[in-house]
């Protein structure tokens, strides 16, 4: 087994909670196999995704701003990698958004939320309707606008699916 399917096998194992893996040992394997996955190999943009989700998961536990930077820095590399529009950009955007969402929860930076709402509005672009990962977005979306309109925490009221269609497509 490589490291890098080493590090998938435990990110997935971290995802599901059927084990009790430590975060920084799973960050650690990311790293590891990162060095193994150089630009240009197969599963460099795979690695460089494990990597960021890893550290945005190192952040909701330990709430370590560094690790948001990082996961930044490591979505914008990844969406470097694919040309403009591409649908495989949709879940990265998506990650990238909470990010800086996350951010703007930690920081209380506008900037950071703005940023959020545009790059999930780009990500929906990439979901059209009938998308599994359609509402996901749209939900998302709807947070951060909650957010900017009523500095309301992103978790204080879940949204209702009335909220996510225009009031003129409700009868």
């Amino acid at each position: 087994m490589s490291l890098y399917d080493l590090a998938i096998y435990i990110r997935e194992m971290f995802d599901k909670g059927d084990v009790e893996v430590d975060v920084n040992e799973v960050i650690n394997f990311a790293r590891a196999a990162l060095k193994h996955c150089r630009p240009g190999h197969c599963d460099h943009v795979t690695s460089l995704s494990i990597l960021a989700t890893c550290l945005q998961r190192r952040f909701r536990c330990q709430g370590a701003i560094e690790d948001l930077d990082q996961a930044i820095i490591l979505f914008h590399t990844v969406l470097e990698t694919y040309p403009s529009g591409n649908e495989a950009c949709a879940t990265p955007l998506h990650e990238l958004a909470h990010c800086f969402a996350n951010r703007f929860g930690k920081l209380a930076t506008m900037a950071d939320l703005l940023d959020a709402i545009r790059i999930e509005k780009v990500a929906l672009d990439l979901h059209p309707p009938g998308h599994p990962d359609r509402l996901e977005s749209l939900n998302s979306l709807n947070n951060y606008r909650q957010l900017r309109i009523g500095g309301q925490t992103a978790t204080s009221r879940p949204a209702r699916p009335t909220d996510l269609v225009p009031s003129t497509q409700i009868n």
